[in-house]
């Protein structure tokens, strides 16, 4: 802590020392081969050797050697200041189907497969559609939609699905990739209140992505 004396009493400010490497400066790119090792062993420091730089901060303020700080009264004080002080419980991380505790390090194990929201996002009307190439299949494209629905249930979105007898499935169709057929899609979607449209395509196809992007404008 940094001490300075006014009117006779001491202030305590607190400063932050900052030790910069050689190399750190510096991209990775612009690094010559030969200081790439150290660049590394300066950004991947042990926790025990950051502890040990902490401890010896204090020995670079020589203050009291220095005549301007002794005149302004400015010091270093290198033992902690006795404060009170609070220990906090480390936070609890809560489910609606069960708690989350962090472990000694402080870090949480999330099962995200089994955590469940208390109450998740919901979007009660979209469309997955794929444009159609012959690249991807529709097979293909509906595993796809299995696995983002599962994610974006984990993360908290809960995408509706429809009903089809006893059965629930995808809101997924497959459009032939020209104009007319994207921009009829989006005024029947924007005519049903669809909140999300979710596009499948070949992101190597061109041709495509130009269509659509071209209906998308048309939509105004």
């Amino acid at each position: 802590m940094m001490v300075a004396e006014i009117n006779g009493k001491p202030s305590y400010y607190p400063i932050e020392c900052l030790t910069v490497a050689p190399g750190q400066k510096a991209k990775i790119s612009n690094l010559a081969p030969e200081n790439l090792k150290l660049y590394k062993e300066c950004t991947n420091i042990k926790n025990f050797q950051r502890f040990e730089e902490i401890e010896n901060v204090p020995s670079v303020f020589k203050l009291l050697k220095d005549p301007f700080c002794r005149k302004l009264q400015l010091s270093m004080e290198e033992s902690p200041i006795h404060v009170k002080a609070k220990i906090f419980s480390p936070p609890k991380l809560e489910y609606k189907n069960k708690k989350v505790s962090p472990d000694s390090l402080g870090k949480w194990k999330i099962s995200s497969i089994v955590t469940k929201y208390f109450d998740p996002s919901s979007c009660e009307k979209w469309k997955a559609v794929l444009l159609d190439s012959p690249k991807i299949g529709f097979n293909t494209f509906t595993k796809f939609l299995d696995y983002y629905h599962k994610t974006a249930t984990l993360h908290g979105l809960e995408l509706k699905l429809e009903s089809f007898g006893e059965q629930f499935i995808f809101p997924a169709t497959k459009i032939p990739a020209n104009v007319d057929k994207i921009y009829e899609m989006f005024q029947n979607a924007k005519a049903n209140s669809v909140e999300f449209i979710l596009f499948g395509c070949d992101e190597t196809d061109e041709d495509i992505y130009c269509k659509f992007v071209d209906s998308f404008n048309g939509t105004g």
